[in-house]
């Protein structure tokens, strides 16, 4: 999933500075397993909005808010009704739930609540694995460092092998001192020698990739019924977050 955490309220609040009313869409997927998103994230901003005088117009969940064609049903089913009656619309998604939004054109502002992390495993127990959020960088090497992120743990940054000043004998990171090398633990789990090498391939270029499939479009019919069901989602929020 893509982990998402909510924005500073003040930064939310100034956004909606001159908005009244407010339409509220929230992603039942991967915002609602951050717990920002789904009905909790509703419950929320419905909660913020009235600390803040401004009135909710509509709220929903939608399954998968980055779907473009996800969007446009809902602007259409949720939005256009009442797109006379609200001076914005708050997205409680991931950046590509935005983008959606944006593309949808809801003839109102789009606001931006949360901000999005980086790529993540869905699990409620500490895992250091899990906490290693993937950043995008385009060059994974997680195959080589036992599934951590040295991109995002490491506060030097360093992709390929922990930095000069790494400690001997001690765990602690020389960089931030509050914290232990995450080095010294994908030593541990990696493959230091294979990972040295790769570091040498991506120097020398990354070489030709694989085309990505893009899947034939789903007729128009059975396109239009799966995005209608998929901006009635709210019924499947609860599901989603219980069962993951």
């Amino acid at each position: 999933m893509v982990k998402s955490e909510w924005k500073p309220e003040e930064e939310i609040r100034l956004a909606l500075e001159g908005k009244e009313r407010i339409a509220v869409i929230s992603c039942a997927v991967c915002a609602n397993l951050s717990g920002t998103g789904g009905n909790q994230g509703l419950k929320t901003m419905k909660g913020l909005a009235k600390k803040w005088g401004k009135k909710v117009v509509v709220s929903q969940c939608v399954v998968a808010c980055c779907s473009r064609e996800i969007m446009e049903h809902a602007k259409r089913v949720h939005l256009d009704p009442v797109a006379e009656k609200c001076d914005a619309l708050v997205m409680l998604s991931c950046s590509g739930g935005v983008k959606s939004a944006f593309i949808a054109q809801p003839d109102m502002p789009v606001v931006a609540a949360l901000d999005s992390m980086g790529s993540a495993v869905v699990t409620r127990k500490p895992n250091l694995i899990a906490e290693s959020l993937c950043i995008g960088c385009g060059q994974c090497v997680l195959s080589y460092t036992g599934g951590i992120c040295p991109m995002s743990k490491c506060p030097a940054k360093r992709r390929y092998s922990p930095c000069s000043k790494q400690p001997v004998g001690t765990d602690q990171c020389a960089v931030d001192s509050t914290r232990k090398c995450v080095w010294k633990e994908i030593e541990k789990r990696g493959d230091m020698e294979a990972l040295k090498a790769l570091g040498e391939r991506h120097k020398n270029g990354d070489g030709p990739r694989p085309a990505s499939i893009i899947p034939t479009e789903f007729p128009s019919l059975g396109k239009s019924l799966v995005g209608w069901a998929m901006a009635k989602g709210g019924r499947f929020a609860w599901v989603i977050s219980s069962i993951l």
